[in-house]
C-alpha cells in the first residue's frame, strides 16, 4: 500500500502540482482527464498530494477523447478547419 501512495503522489506532482495554484485562483471543482497511452487506465482520483486524495479536493471526470470543432463552421458543414483559426474558439468563451 506504501509504494501505491507514493507512487499516486508522484504522478499527483507530475500533473496537478504545477497547475494547482492556478485551480484554486479559479476555483476550479471539476477536473476533466482525457487520458491516452500509458494513462489510459491510470485511476486518476486515486492520485495523492501526502494528505489527501484528488477526488477529496476535485470532482473527476474522464472522457474516452476529445475533439475540437469550432461551432460556427460545423453548424455549415465544413469538415477542415483553416490555419491559424482558433482565436474564434475563444471569442465564443469570452462572450458568455
Amino acid at each position: 500500500m506504501q509504494n501505491t501512495q507514493k507512487d499516486a503522489q508522484q504522478v499527483y506532482n507530475w500533473l496537478i502540482c504545477p497547475v494547482e495554484a492556478e485551480l484554486q485562483t479559479r476555483g476550479v471543482k471539476t477536473l476533466v482527464f482525457v487520458l491516452d497511452g500509458p494513462l489510459l487506465n491510470l485511476p486518476m482520483a486515486a492520485l495523492h498530494d501526502g494528505k489527501q486524495y484528488l477526488v477529496e479536493k476535485y470532482a473527476i471526470a474522464l472522457a474516452p477523447g476529445l475533439q475540437l470543432v469550432d461551432p460556427q463552421r460545423s453548424a455549415v458543414g465544413m469538415s477542415h478547419h483553416a490555419h491559424g483559426e482558433y482565436n474564434s474558439l475563444f471569442r465564443y468563451r469570452n462572450q458568455s
